[in-house]
């Protein structure tokens, strides 16, 4: 599981495996393959590594073909490029599971962001208690997917 969290193609297409729906990828390594994905899926779009980049770093906003030609390439790092997704309130789930194989979910927080970076946290997430019930049974679908 570590391995996939650490890879972002693999993390999105295992969390697509365990039946979530998520926005529209493709991994791409050149120039020449993020043109054929952003025909696949269009702009506004994120192109981020795919792995070593958090926290809104390796990660490039492509709202129309001029941002694709400001990229500084560097052909031995993986991309993926992800459709960009309107929201109103980002919230995680952090679902941990013991030594002991004792699963824990943490309280669901509400994630704000400054320039792409994560700044805080909320926790509880200021959210109704159908989101915060549909929030915990993806986290669950998603750990039992991954084991």
């Amino acid at each position: 599981p570590l391995q996939l969290s650490q890879h972002r193609v693999r993390e999105k297409e295992a969390v697509k495996q365990s039946g979530v729906k998520t926005a529209k990828v493709k991994g791409v390594k050149n120039l020449e393959e993020i043109k054929k994905a952003i025909d696949e899926i269009g702009y506004p779009s994120i192109l981020k590594t795919c792995s070593g980049g958090y926290d809104g770093k390796g990660q490039w906003k492509l709202l129309e073909e001029k941002d694709v030609k400001s990229i500084n390439w560097n052909e031995n790092v993986e991309y993926i490029l992800e459709e960009m997704i309107r929201f109103d309130k980002e919230v995680s789930c952090l679902v941990v599971r013991g030594i002991n194989r004792d699963i824990v979910s943490y309280p669901i927080g509400e994630n704000s962001h400054k320039k792409g970076i994560l700044n805080k946290t909320i926790v509880p997430a200021r959210v109704s208690k159908d989101i915060l019930e549909k929030v915990e049974k993806t986290s669950q679908e998603i750990r039992k997917r991954l084991d």
